[in-house]
């Protein structure tokens, strides 16, 4: 009884592809450990590098949003609802990102309150929650690129 048989024997080439490719596979993955415990430092920069990037672009279409409110006046009816508009993208873009949702929880309340009871909402609380809601994404942007230094 034989336990173990090698055979370099191949029937086929699709035999010899397959073994060459599980050399490769074998190889590239050897040299990404390789690369991975040498160059660890870099790897963990960019990667912190790409993710700062991430939040400052999507802290920056969010102030795009805020931005857009200020066009608007809340006492004429069609600029009403374009504010309610906005108002709704931008809770929508809290809600959909746990770090903004986490960073903007008293912003995002203040926000569905005014989408409940959009009469007792004025030009003057747009321009506050505008206000407000700009400086502290600014702010949020700013500590996002003091952290990926």
């Amino acid at each position: 009884m034989m336990l173990l048989e090698f055979s370099f024997k191949f029937d086929s080439l699709k035999d010899v592809i397959g073994a060459v490719a599980d050399s490769l596979s074998i190889i590239t993955s050897g040299i990404a450990i390789w690369l991975y415990f040498k160059e660890k430092d870099k790897i963990f920069s960019f990667i912190k590098a790409f993710t700062s990037h991430y939040k400052n672009n999507y802290l920056s279409v969010l102030l795009n949003k805020v931005e857009e409110l200020n066009k608007f006046d809340y006492e004429t009816e069609t600029d009403k609802k374009e504010i309610q508009s906005i108002f709704h993208e931008i809770q929508g873009q809290i809600l959909g990102n746990s770090f903004l949702k986490e960073q903007l929880e008293e912003e995002l309340k203040e926000i569905q309150k005014i989408l409940k009871s959009p009469n007792k909402f004025t030009t003057a609380s747009k321009r506050g929650l505008t206000s407000l809601l700009r400086s502290k994404i600014e702010h949020l942007k700013n500590n996002n690129q003091v952290d990926s230094i």
